[in-house]
Order: C-alpha cells, then sequence, then structure tokens
C-alpha cells in the first residue's frame, strides 16, 4: 500500500486493519498543548476502521510513504463528519499519563532527585515507560495532591526547566533540552524557505528586574518568593508577577521565578514570529536562524510549535519561533489551567518548623521541658514529626577559688557553789583535788573541767555531781574552756572577698572571735565534679503527661538522639518533657514538616 495510511492495532501491538488516508496533520509544541494529530478519510474507509476500533486500548498509528517511522501516533480522541469525508482526530500518548490514576491526597516529596519524581509518576501509568530521564534537581521539593500524573509531571519540569517528550513508541523523555542548534538552518524570505504568510506575533522590550511568585493560600498564609535580575545593580525598578496556586513549597516557587528572571535578563527583548516554511526539516526545540531584514530581526530563534502538514505534495511546515520559552505570554491557556486547578481538589501548603528548648539541667525528678505553644489543628497529614534530644555533662559557670578561716577562743570560768551537808570521812586523806566532766545546759559548751578542793575522803554520795568519787567536799570550785558559747553574735563583713570578724560572747564573759574571707567566684565552665562527670541517661520523654518512649543516652559521653513524636501531639497548648534517670544536661529539639489546608476563607 503507498500513501499516507492509518493503522488499527491493538492493545498488544498485533495490526487488526490499515486504511488509506487522504491527508494528515499533526501539532507539537515545547511547552503548553498535548500534542495532537489529525487524518481525513473518506467514509467507506473510517466504516472499516469503526467496525473494529477498541476506542479505549486501540492504538491509532498514521504512516508516510518516505519515513519508516510513524508520522504520528496515539489514541482516538474524535471524529468529525464532512461532506463525503471523517476527520479522526488523534491524541497523543500524553493522553494515557493524563487518563491515569491521580496521585494521592497529599503526595510530598522533600529534597529529591527530580528524576525519582518522574519515575513514581510514570510508575502509576502503566502503558508508559521511562525514555531518557535526565537528573537536573537533587533537592527538590513537591507536593501533589489527586493530580493527574501528566500534569504532576509537567509541574515538576516547570520547577527545574526540563523539558518532556511523549515519544510514538509510548516512552516518555525528560531531558534538559529538546532539539538541537542548527546553524546551517537559515529561514528567510530571500533564501525561499519562508513561503506564504508571516507574522511578528511578539516584538516589545521587557527589561524587567524583579519577579514577586505568588504560590497556595492567600494573605499572611500565601507561599510568596521574590527574585531579582543579575544585571539589576539600582535605579528604577520594573517588576513582574507570576501566580500558581498548586505551589505549596517556597523552595519550588523560587526556582520557577528564577529561571524565568534569568531568562528576562538574558533575552530582554521579547521576539516571536510565526512563519510557513518549506524545504527545511526542524523539529521541536531546535535553533535556526531567522532573517527578516525588512523588519530588522537577524537572530537565533527557537522552534516553540510545529505544525505539520502531510498531503501528496508533500510536507508542509507551520512554525512558531521565539526567543522565549518561560516567559511567553499566554492568558487564555492560563486562564484555562485555573480554571481546572480550581475545580478540583482542595489547596494546602507544606509547614516547616524548628523549636527548640535550650540546654538545662536535669535530674533528681527534675525533667527538662519544651513547650509547643500553638500546634496547628488544619494539619492534613503530618509527613515528619521528630524530637531530638541531646545529652551533656552537668557543667558549672563559675570555680570557687580557695579560701581559710582562723578561730581564736579566750578561757573563761564559771563559778558554782554547790551546798553539801557537813560530814566525817573515817580516813584523813588531806587536802586534794578531783577532775571531773560536767555538763552545763545554760551555756551548751562542749568540754568542761572541774577542779574540787576537798578536806576529807570517806565513802559517801554526791546528788548532784556526776561521777563523783566517795569522799567529802567542803567547797567546789568549776573552771570551764570550751570551743563556744551561747552569747551575743555581732558580725561584719566586707563585699567581694572581703575580711569579716564574727564575735561571740559567751555567759561567763569569754569571747570567740573567728576571722577570714568570703568565698570568691572565677567566672569559668567546669563539668569535673570531684573528678567526675555527670551525664544523662535512660531519658523517659512524655507528651502532656503521657510516656511515649524512652532514651537510653549515655552515661560516659555527650550523646543526640531522637525520637519520633508523629501522632502524639494535639491542636494548641503542648509540653514534652525528658526526665533522666541521672543528672546531666538535656536540650530538646523539635522539627516538623506538615501538610496543612490553611485557614478558609
Amino acid at each position: 500500500m503507498t500513501g499516507i495510511t492509518l493503522r488499527v492495532d491493538d492493545s498488544d501491538g498485533t495490526t487488526k486493519t490499515t486504511v488509506t488516508a487522504q491527508n494528515a496533520e499533526k501539532v507539537e509544541a515545547l511547552k503548553g498543548e498535548m500534542d495532537h494529530g489529525e487524518v481525513v478519510l473518506s467514509r467507506e474507509a473510517w466504516s472499516d476502521v469503526d467496525d473494529v476500533l477498541e476506542r479505549r486500548t486501540d492504538h491509532l498509528v498514521v504512516d508516510e510513504p518516505t519515513s519508516a517511522d510513524p508520522y504520528f501516533s496515539g489514541r482516538f480522541d474524535d471524529d468529525k463528519r464532512g461532506d463525503g469525508t471523517v476527520t479522526v482526530s488523534i491524541a497523543g500518548y500524553e493522553r494515557d499519563s493524563k487518563d491515569a490514576q491521580p496521585t494521592g491526597a497529599n503526595v510530598v516529596y522533600q529534597n529529591v532527585t527530580d528524576s525519582s519524581v518522574v519515575g513514581d509518576l510514570l510508575d502509576l501509568v502503566p502503558t508508559l515507560e521511562a525514555g531518557t530521564v535526565e537528573t537536573l534537581a537533587t533537592n527538590l521539593s513537591m507536593s501533589f495532591s489527586y493530580a493527574e500524573p501528566s500534569k504532576a509531571n509537567r509541574d515538576t519540569a516547570e520547577a527545574t526547566g526540563a523539558e518532556l517528550r511523549y515519544n510514538y513508541d509510548q516512552t516518555v523523555d525528560y531531558v534538559d533540552r529538546r532539539g538541537s542548534d542548527r546553524p546551517e538552518v537559515v529561514l528567510s524570505p530571500e533564501s525561499q524557505t519562508i513561503v506564504g504568510s508571516l507574522e511578528i506575533t511578539e516584538d516589545a522590550r521587557e527589561e524587567v528586574t524583579h519577579i514577586r511568585g505568588f504560590g497556595a493560600q492567600s494573605g499572611p498564609d500565601q507561599v510568596t518568593a521574590e527574585a531579582v535580575a543579575d544585571s539589576y545593580d539600582g535605579g528604577k525598578q520594573i517588576w513582574r508577577k507570576y501566580e500558581n496556586k498548586d505551589i505549596q513549597e517556597t523552595s519550588r516557587l523560587q526556582r520557577i521565578i528564577d529561571q524565568m528572571v534569568d531568562e528576562y535578563d538574558g533575552e530582554p527583548r521579547h521576539l516571536e514570529v510565526k512563519a510557513s516554511v518549506a524545504g527545511v526539516d526542524v523539529d521541536v526545540g531546535d535553533r535556526v536562524t531567522v532573517q527578516i531584514p525588512r523588519e530588522g530581526i537577524d537572530r537565533t530563534l527557537r522552534v516553540m510549535k510545529r505544525r505539520s502538514i502531510l498531503g501528496t505534495a508533500g510536507a508542509v511546515l507551520e512554525l512558531v519561533l521565539s526567543n522565549r520559552l518561560l516567559t511567553r505570554s499566554n492568558s487564555g491557556r492560563q486562564n484555562r489551567k485555573d480554571l481546572q486547578r480550581f475545580n478540583r481538589g482542595y489547596q494546602g501548603f507544606v509547614d516547616r518548623a524548628q523549636i527548640t528548648s535550650g540546654w538545662n539541667p536535669a535530674g533528681d525528678g527534675t525533667p527538662q521541658e519544651l513547650v509547643v505553644v500553638n500546634w496547628p489543628d488544619d494539619i492534613v497529614e503530618e509527613h515528619d514529626v521528630t524530637l531530638a534530644v541531646q545529652g551533656r555533662a552537668w557543667r558549672s559557670p563559675v570555680t570557687p577559688l580557695s579560701h581559710s578561716h582562723s578561730v581564736s577562743i579566750s578561757s573563761h570560768s564559771h563559778g558554782f557553789e554547790i551546798d553539801i551537808p557537813e560530814h566525817e570521812h573515817g580516813i584523813d586523806l588531806g587536802q586534794h583535788s578531783h577532775s571531773y566532766d560536767l555538763y552545763a545546759p545554760s551555756h551548751g559548751h562542749a568540754t568542761s573541767t572541774i577542779n574540787m578542793q576537798t578536806d576529807e575522803a570517806e565513802g559517801h554520795d554526791h546528788p548532784y555531781l556526776d561521777n563523783v568519787p566517795n569522799d567529802t567536799v567542803t567547797g567546789a570550785t568549776v573552771t570551764e574552756e570550751t570551743t563556744g558559747g551561747g552569747g551575743d553574735i555581732e558580725t561584719t563583713t566586707g563585699g567581694g572577698g572581703g575580711v569579716f570578724e564574727e564575735t561571740t560572747t559567751s555567759g561567763g564573759g569569754g569571747t570567740s572571735t573567728t576571722t577570714g574571707s568570703e568565698t570568691p567566684l572565677s567566672p569559668e565552665i567546669t563539668d569535673v565534679f570531684d573528678g567526675s562527670r555527670f551525664y544523662p541517661n535512660d531519658v523517659t520523654v512524655s507528651v502532656n503527661g503521657s510516656v511515649v518512649g524512652t532514651i537510653a543516652g549515655d552515661d560516659s559521653s555527650s550523646w543526640t538522639e531522637t525520637i519520633d513524636l508523629e501522632g502524639e501531639l494535639t491542636s494548641g497548648l503542648n509540653t514534652i518533657t525528658a526526665t533522666p534517670d541521672s543528672r546531666g544536661e538535656l536540650n530538646l529539639s523539635l522539627s516538623s514538616e506538615l501538610f496543612r489546608r490553611g485557614r478558609s476563607e
């Protein structure tokens, strides 16, 4: 069979029928619309196709006689009847990605490679496979809520500046750049490579210096970012605005507007040309030279959109060429995207936070405490809630310096008169003395010595004295030497380590004097006490009084351990405590990553 044909293949690739087509065309775009094709059949040919076509699963393949590769391939989209003909619309294989199962309600990626995100999204589409998938970002943060894999892939590409291509063999490429530089291709009326209509659709100078980006939510909760052109060094500012309510992460928004401001800065003159060309074959993404002398245009532009019309006389190309990709204006398409965005799902944002208690001593029943003042009540999912507990040795901010005291005590005596009835001993011993211990309760002295004078000694008892031998006592004198007394105290002290004197006057007339200095303190961080360090271990962690786990710690060195607190905190005020079995110092740090709905309007 010669000429243009339409082939119907089943899901296994088996050809069900092939018919002749009158003409065909396809439209491919670097960014924006999904690729699509059309083929015109006679009614009889369409009848043959319609009899076998399974619209949901079959493949429609348009072939041309001059190439072994398909001219276009995809899924049935629509058919329109005219005068004796039927125009069959074919959607590119991005349709499979659009029709596939959406993502979950809240899929969050944090600091991952973009290629891993694309891989996960392609896994949702069983009829497609990864082709060339490059890694352009290693710390990408993205979130999706019931997003079509097609849209999610486009959002990822927008965040990184990548470009997507859905191939006819049902593979998907995610690359830094489609097409190639084609300096040998010159498009101009003089070279007759531009034929038919020629239209300059945009020619304006936009020396943009600043871009403000707006993401999800509104008011104080709205995700925002700003970008400044590298060439801006002061003076007049020219601002532009970028809005996308799907963006929940500031880092993603920042990536996009940074690329936009770079494009503005590198191409302050926005130029866009629409032309029909012949005698050349260029692909979407190629860079070629465009020369239009009467308009003063002689520069390299890139193919943004390509419409190929295949008829009996060969192919005619209609191209849209531009020097900008990211900052091209397309208000109609943007309005349609916004309408689709607000008609499905909910809006939300990723909230990341970290708070810390600071170091404090803990132990002996006293916990370290971290108060979370206002835990949100609009959390859709707790992606991460981690408490880091750090332990270190008990420490003091000062060290006491050495000091001394001197003590002097003056002797004094007390006189006691003891009335003992006259009696005699049978043995005359002559005058002698005894020493006895006596406790004088009115003075509270620690030591007393009693000297007693006796005339005679013979067996008898002394009811008023302790441990008096059996002898006769005609008189007694008590002399008391003491280390202190119970008299009045007067104290004088000097500040800042000065000398002080303390005087105590006892009831017997003696004095006790202590001299010395106040203890001076030296600023110095020390964690050694009597040769030992004290580290906290076996730390019990509680939230609002309920134990959630225990951290072992280390009783011989500083340490850091974490505990998962997802689902443990409640909206409003929360108190987290960490109580160690042994004393030491603790610091508590709570980090969280929450997907939140935000306040309702």
